[in-house]
């Protein structure tokens, strides 16, 4: 087995929360003074400091700002579906014996959720929100730090750019699906060791 652990992003990645994550963001914006997301597909090009310019958001009102909008997503999450392919995806390392976990900016309440309202949280050995949008690197790195014995390795799959910057610092690999919040060519750009373009080439990970 080429990596002994999986550890997942949640949005984009794994869920669908896209749609719900603008509406969210549109809703406040309107109240804070930001500027609303008009063309979702066209914010979707955006590394994430491009993403805070255009949306004029500085930087020390981030966390309050995603605090606020997975505040509002809450009562959407057992709507929220998987993408098509990833039950089948998750079952297949699991029957591998990879062992899973998520790390995610989405809190783990609302993550749970959404895993029990899909059948598949029992997939994971835990899930934890990580709320430093920029600090990924760091909670990747302490989170595997004593969970893989000697020659194991560990892969971080996500959907965005700042999940391939993330595993690299902290010394893992990256996999990116295109299916999630950045696009393809955008992730092809910052050449993560795995770029994903459907829900069955996730089993190259498994070697």
């Amino acid at each position: 087995m080429r990596y002994a652990f999986v550890l997942w992003d949640f949005d984009g990645t794994l869920a669908d929360t896209f749609a719900f994550m603008v509406s969210a963001y549109n809703v406040l914006a309107a109240r804070r003074g930001f500027r609303r997301i008009d063309d979702p597909e066209a914010v979707r090009n955006l590394s994430p400091l491009a993403f805070v310019r255009t949306l004029g958001i500085p930087l020390m009102r981030g966390p309050s700002l995603l605090t606020g909008v997975l505040a509002a997503i809450r009562r959407d999450m057992p709507n929220v579906r998987l993408f098509a392919g990833l039950p089948e995806a998750l079952d297949a390392f699991g029957q591998a014996g990879c062992r899973m976990s998520i790390l995610s900016s989405n809190s783990r309440d609302n993550i749970l959720t959404c895993l029990h309202a899909n059948g598949v949280a029992s997939c994971f050995e835990s899930v934890v929100g990580y709320r430093r949008i920029f600090g990924k690197g760091e909670g990747i790195r302490r989170f595997l730090k004593g969970r893989l014995a000697p020659g194991e390795r560990a892969v971080y799959v996500g959907d965005e750019v700042r999940d391939i910057v993330a595993a690299r610092k902290a010394g893992v690999d990256a996999a990116v699906v295109t299916w999630g919040y950045n696009t393809r060519q955008l992730l092809a750009k910052h050449a993560p060791d795995y770029l994903i373009e459907r829900p069955e080439q996730l089993r190259i990970l498994l070697g």
